[in-house]
């Protein structure tokens, strides 16, 4: 049972104690919208203790959860649980830096501190060379030089996104093509490019024929460039919602509405539209996701979110908003991306220009 912790802390009520039976009753509601089961054999399945259990409990996303209160008392009820059902196999995902500041209880362990490790890049440059996309000789230079850059002390932001493992196997596959880019701005950049455009074309037989999303934009007669300002301004639009850094819940409506912004055609052809190009990036991009379908979405990780917001930040009247945002502390590290962006991607773009 996979439980999503951003979305427990927002049923999680207010007089909860941390306690197991906080995490019982969130278990008992995700059975409840899965299933017609009765409300004691929902619980049985939970506290049964029969070998080999009967649940694997997956808590994920520690570090979305923003607010510090409902954090402590979801990590009692966590600690409780691990306490008073010891039988129960469970596992807490999170990124570095939530585990580095021992935000996590010792008795749900430091495994995800060490996704950074040799292991997981050399099983996947293996399977890679097995499969014959990747020259073994090749291969391994790209691992030492990736393992070399996770650990090289001036680039401590590799080493906390190399913690994710979507962040890392997209960073593996960019430094196997042309090597890290310096810049992380630039890298970044390099991780929408491959989202949007360039992955669903590995998976279609004839790799020259156009994905769906690009279909669905040629037929609209919208850029890809258009697209991607859109998204800009959304998440632009969403980050900082109510104080937070964290990956916030997007309505669809909100969704609904940046696409149909680029699109020139009437009410109805705008909306049916924004729809299919919503479900194609949900399905196949990566970069967005159904937290609850057709209800709210989210960008599939923080990185992405804060990114496409200083891309925006970054355009147009960029002092004007710099000064609005600088002294605000969850827009710090997208001012600092922003910043990355002129330089190393907006700056390219000019030189090639001139």
């Amino acid at each position: 049972m996979r439980i999503v912790l951003s979305r427990w802390a927002a049923h999680l009520p207010k007089d909860s104690s941390g306690c197991a039976d906080d995490l019982i009753a969130e278990c008992v509601r995700l059975l409840k919208t899965a299933g017609s089961m009765d409300g004691p054999r929902r619980l049985s399945i939970l506290a049964r203790t029969a070998t080999p259990p009967t649940v694997l409990l997956l808590l994920d996303g520690l570090d979305e959860v923003a607010d510090a209160d409902r954090r402590r008392r979801m990590l009692a009820a966590v600690q409780h649980f691990a306490t008073s059902y010891a039988q129960v196999p469970l596992l807490v995902t999170c990124r570095q830096r939530p585990y580095r500041e021992g935000e996590l209880p010792p008795a749900a362990g430091r495994a995800g501190a060490s996704a950074a490790g040799g292991g997981s890049l050399q099983r996947w440059h293996d399977e890679l060379t097995w499969a014959g996309f990747y020259q073994p000789a090749a291969a391994a230079s790209a691992q030492r030089r990736l393992l070399g850059a996770i650990d090289d002390p001036a680039r401590g932001e590799l080493r906390e996104m190399a913690g994710t493992p979507l962040l890392l196997t997209m960073m593996a596959r960019v430094n196997y093509e042309r090597g890290l880019p310096e810049s992380q701005a630039a890298l970044y950049e390099r991780y929408v490019q491959m989202l949007l455009w360039e992955w669903e074309h590995t998976k279609l037989d004839d790799q020259g024929q156009p994905t769906g999303l690009e279909i669905l934009l040629r037929q609209a007669g919208v850029s890809t460039v258009s697209l991607e300002r859109a998204l800009n301004k959304l998440a632009y639009t969403v980050h900082g919602a109510e104080g937070q850094r964290s990956v916030v819940d997007i309505r669809r409506a909100t969704i609904r509405e940046a696409l149909e912004e680029i699109h020139t055609g009437d009410d109805a052809t705008k909306a049916a539209w924004a729809v299919g190009v919503l479900k194609l990036m949900d399905d196949r991009s990566g970069l967005i996701y159904a937290v609850e379908q057709n209800r709210l979405y989210r960008f599939s990780h923080r990185t992405f979110q804060e990114y496409l917001a200083a891309r925006w930040l970054a355009t147009g009247d960029f002092v004007r908003k710099f000064r609005e945002k600088m002294d605000q502390e969850q827009w710090q590290e997208a001012i600092f991306l922003a910043l990355g962006y002129q330089v190393s991607v907006l700056g390219r773009y000019d030189d090639a220009l001139a």
